[in-house]
């Protein structure tokens, strides 16, 4: 009996034993860095030892396991949001190339308007420049060195000089029926000029319209004769060989040049300037007028210069 009660005694001072180790153990573990807490319970079998035959459940309140590492596969949401705000590299050249192509026909756009101007200011100022280098400012003072004698044709074939309209006030302009805006709206202006002379008395039928094409290769008496009888009964056309034409474009300073439009000869535009010329019946010129001029200021001078007229 005695060493029976001994046995016992040893079992269960062995299972106290084993459960003080557990619990020191579980303690130490659940301080220890890189460990974190589950919040249930995992129960534990423990076997005493052997020869026992007994089996005893232990509860260990605290199971401590390492954070292991993420998957590196996987993206922080901060390194998704850092890779959504990127750049967009394609965005960014497509939109370079665009503004780099805008820049460059803006700046052809304004280098061919800036020489457009200068050719006109130039060939102002050569009108402006009379006999001795006075200034006329667009009217006669002195006399300018502008006109002088030439020998055409007119629509009908007739051979015409400038002598023939001698008594009668020249309004010339020089341009070409093949002009596609320019020429047609100048001989608009034309036309009402005309029509506003001609509802004053002292001004009816006083001016004479002339049309001087600068282009005598396509611009035959025909043509003038069919593209002028849509404008005005009393315009009369003038063309004559390319060398006539020259000459007499070169004593009104008239600036005239050729732009090819394909590979055939005839397949080209003319690119010249815009001028009307107002010649008085003694064949000498008195005022010039530009795009600027309207057709009622042009009416107004042009009617100034008939009625103040001495020959």
């Amino acid at each position: 009996m005695a060493c029976r009660c001994l046995a016992i005694a040893r079992s269960l001072s062995s299972k106290a034993t084993r459960t003080a180790r557990l619990t020191a153990s579980g303690q130490s573990l659940r301080h220890g860095a890189g460990f974190r807490r589950i919040p249930h319970c995992v129960p534990v079998t423990i076997l005493p030892r052997a020869g026992t035959g007994t089996k005893l459940p232990v509860s260990m309140s605290m199971v401590q396991t390492r954070q292991l590492s993420s998957d590196p596969a996987k993206k922080r949401p901060e390194q998704e949001e850092e890779a959504d705000e990127g750049p967009n590299w394609k965005v960014i050249v497509g939109f370079g190339l665009f503004a780099a192509s805008l820049g460059a026909f803006l700046n052809i756009r304004h280098y061919e308007r800036t020489r457009r101007q200068q050719e006109e200011a130039d060939r102002n100022r050569e009108v402006n420049v009379g006999v001795g280098g006075q200034s006329i400012a667009g009217q006669s003072v002195g006399r300018p060195d502008i006109g002088g004698d030439f020998m055409l044709i007119d629509q009908d074939g007739k051979l015409t000089k400038n002598t023939d309209f001698k008594g009668q006030w020249m309004f010339l302009y020089f341009g070409f029926t093949y002009c596609p805006d320019i020429c047609p709206n100048e001989l608009m202006r034309m036309v009402e000029v005309l029509d506003a002379l001609d509802k004053d008395t002292a001004t009816e039928k006083k001016l004479l319209p002339i049309f001087v094409t600068i282009d005598p290769e396509r611009d035959g008496p025909s043509q003038l004769k069919d593209y002028l009888s849509d404008w005005h009964p009393r315009l009369i056309g003038l063309t004559g060989s390319p060398d006539q034409i020259k000459d007499v474009s070169s004593k009104y300073r008239v600036y005239y040049s050729k732009a090819r439009m394909g590979v055939n000869p005839d397949e080209y535009l003319i690119d010249h300037s815009v001028m009307f010329y107002l010649v008085d019946p003694a064949g000498r010129f008195t005022e010039y007028y530009g795009q600027n001029a309207t057709p009622e200021e042009m009416a107004c001078k042009i009617a100034d210069h008939i009625k103040s007229f001495r020959p």
